[in-house]
């Protein structure tokens, strides 16, 4: 049996007992009304992978299958209609994990037990489609720079010592509310050679303190699964995603590419995401921005 986690962090109850979009409530009005004004030169960056047939994904999610339709209009002369269909996994691209992803103890965030709320069927209790949409402060932690080399080592634990360094290297504040994005050069290593994907760089167990004392709304990160790979713990993966997900009610954003960002070095921003509104989702596809 898998040893449960020790560490006692919690926001369950600190938006009432029925409140399903945890960390989102950091981010108030006056939160978004600062982060615009962050921008200055009005350049934008799409931080989302293109979609195609190799996307890069965890392997047994499969990559998407992609088919053009063509139609001829016959209502109107030698018109031609053009569309596709697309099925990919919500899990397959850039994403955003909802509350509901990933539970331990039976229950997900806010104690809501997962008997009758969640199923093959999907979330009815912390879907993606309790979101709405992100905009807020965005951090760029260029943790490849920082670390030096050829990014990131594959299997190294962030800890929260590196995310304060690499913070005050580039002279940046991390503040409440704020979506905080790790480039660690992984992505592109990715696209290269999918036989990676057992081994990440991505947050450590060390750092779950740390996410809490920030009061952050979103972790993101150009890597599958934004926390280390392989797990510290043998016996106890994906406990990031258990604590600042379950616990927290915080998001974990995966599979972004932060390559031109970084290289622009822009480390502050306007963050913008919406995942798609699929009622009762249990993962959501986002394209999010940065706008600068």
């Amino acid at each position: 049996m898998k040893s449960q986690p020790t560490v006692e962090i919690s926001n369950w109850g600190r938006w009432g007992p029925s409140d399903e979009r945890g960390t989102l409530n950091w981010i108030t009005p006056e939160v978004i009304a600062k982060a615009a004004r962050l921008v200055k030169k009005g350049k934008v960056y799409n931080l989302s992978v293109e979609i195609h047939k190799d996307t890069p994904c965890a392997p047994h999610k499969n990559t998407p299958w992609k088919q053009g339709l063509v139609r001829e209009d016959h209502s109107v002369t030698d018109r031609v209609v053009f569309q596709d269909a697309l099925l990919l996994n919500t899990h397959g691209a850039t994403h955003m994990d909802p509350l509901c992803h990933v539970t331990y103890g039976r229950k997900m965030y806010n104690g809501f037990p997962i008997e009758g709320n969640v199923s093959e069927a999907g979330a009815l209790k912390c879907g993606i489609d309790k979101v709405g949409s992100i905009v807020g402060r965005g951090v760029l932690l260029d943790m490849a720079r920082f670390k030096g080399g050829d990014g990131v080592p594959l299997g190294y634990p962030i800890t929260p010592s590196d995310l304060d360094g690499c913070a005050r290297s580039q002279g940046v504040e991390i503040g409440q509310g704020d979506i905080v994005l790790l480039h660690t050069g992984y992505l592109r290593k990715f696209e290269k050679d999918r036989s990676l994907y057992p081994t990440a760089p991505g947050l450590g167990r060390a750092s779950i303190p740390w996410l809490a004392e920030k009061r952050l709304t979103a972790v993101g990160a150009d890597t599958v699964g934004v926390e280390v790979k392989p797990p510290e713990d043998p016996a106890r993966a994906l406990v990031v995603h258990e604590h600042f997900i379950r616990d927290l009610g915080g998001y974990l954003l995966e599979l972004m590419d932060l390559e031109e960002l970084a290289r622009d070095k822009v480390y502050e921003f306007l963050f913008i995401a919406a995942p798609l509104r699929v009622r009762n989702g249990m993962g959501g596809l986002i394209c999010p921005l940065a706008i600068a």
